[in-house]
């Protein structure tokens, strides 16, 4: 919140839009990250910001979380995702869950005609009797943008690092090309920001200054989104290598200085 005088206005992070008191119904809560993949609720944005989001970047993030617990063998049986099975020729639709090595798949009755699932189950017993069965799982309603992806992620350590350090830090120079990739959803303005950890904890909350090579690692259970360094330089993307900061984490000397993850805006009276 910025005051002055008697008025007082609040920025949306994303749009840099200033909203008064009495536009406060405009602003919205943000999860971060999204709410369907373990966020709460951190920071305030305008509700235009947020809608664009959810209709967009969510939806990628959400799906591809769930294909990636399927291939990671960590879907919950009781949150199981649709797929369409093929044997041979003959297709039915499932809903299918992954636990460890073991996938459990239930046919949906009501999306599959009773002579096709039939013939599908008779092609499943012919095959598993000749030893030739070959079954094709497509994860069709669970499809993404892989910028998508990468966008609602940078969208989600920005708003986490907006929490942390405020204004200033966001409306860095330095920062100038996250806030048009924000901004540009269609568009590649920086590179090297963004990778997944498929072995980390989905519960893995990270956020700390990198010592060498400079930069803030903000990590969201599987998935890493590196941004610049307090009081960075104004060419931070351009200067950055992704593969020393790789190199460095396999050797074991990446040097961390880890912060309390924020609770909500810790920026306190911060002003844009």
């Amino acid at each position: 919140m910025v005051t002055s005088g008697q008025f007082s206005e609040y920025v949306c992070p994303l749009c840099q839009v200033p909203f008064s008191r009495e536009d406060l119904k405009l602003l919205s809560v943000e999860h971060v990250p999204p709410r369907a993949i373990g966020g709460r609720a951190l920071v305030l944005t305008c509700r235009a910001c947020n809608n664009r989001a959810g209709a967009r970047l969510d939806t990628a993030m959400v799906r591809h979380d769930r294909v990636l617990g399927f291939a990671l063998g960590q879907t919950p049986p009781d949150k199981p995702i649709n797929a369409r099975i093929q044997v041979a020729e003959h297709i039915v639709t499932a809903d299918v869950a992954a636990t460890g090595k073991k996938v459990s798949l239930q046919v949906v009755p009501r999306a599959v005609n009773p002579l096709g699932l039939a013939a599908f189950n008779d092609a499943v017993d012919k095959h598993t009797a000749a030893g030739t069965l070959k079954v094709s799982v497509s994860l069709w309603a669970e499809r993404y943008a892989e910028r998508d992806l990468r966008n609602g992620w940078l969208r989600a350590a920005y708003l986490v690092a907006f929490a942390a350090f405020g204004y200033q830090y966001i409306f860095d120079p330095a920062l100038a090309p996250v806030r048009r990739q924000l901004a540009d959803l269609d568009g590649d303005h920086i590179r090297d920001y963004f990778y997944i950890d498929t072995s980390a904890d989905r519960a893995t909350r990270m956020l700390a200054r990198v010592r060498e090579p400079a930069c803030l690692w903000v990590q969201m259970g599987r998935y890493i989104v590196i941004l610049p360094p307090l009081r960075p330089k104004p060419d931070f993307y351009t200067q950055f290598d992704r593969v020393v900061l790789e190199s460095a984490q396999k050797r074991g000397d990446l040097a961390f200085n880890e912060r309390p993850w924020p609770q909500g805006p810790e920026h306190r009276f911060d002003t844009p």
